[in-house]
């Protein structure tokens, strides 16, 4: 699973706008379906699964339901986004939502390590 989220970690990385082929991987990626009980299974398609990489709110919630006790920030500077969570190296993305996925699964690897 380690390389399964480092290998998504660089696609969000790369990524310039929100993509649903991410939102989905992102979901398989943490689980979503068991971390919030059945909200949305991948058999319930592409519909059910939150937009993690268009809106900053489902970011917010993947990183709380990621760990409900962490502390974030997200930073825009230059034109460019950060964000941080329990005081990681900060990630870097396109967008303010992408960042915070990023660092989102940089978090879940720190927690599985």
């Amino acid at each position: 699973m380690p390389s399964e989220i480092h290998s998504l970690i660089e696609r969000l990385q790369d990524a310039t706008e929100p993509d649903r082929e991410l939102d989905a991987a992102i979901a398989e990626a943490v689980d979503w379906s068991r971390l919030m009980g059945n909200v949305a299974t991948f058999s319930d398609g592409l519909d059910r699964i939150p937009k993690f990489t268009s809106y900053p709110d489902y970011a917010v919630k993947l990183a709380r339901a990621i760990d409900p006790d962490h502390v974030g920030a997200l930073k825009w500077e230059d034109g460019e986004f950060y964000a941080v969570i329990d005081y990681q190296e900060p990630s870097k993305g396109n967008s303010p939502a992408i960042a915070l996925c990023i660092a989102a699964l940089k978090h879940r690897l720190r927690l599985t390590e």
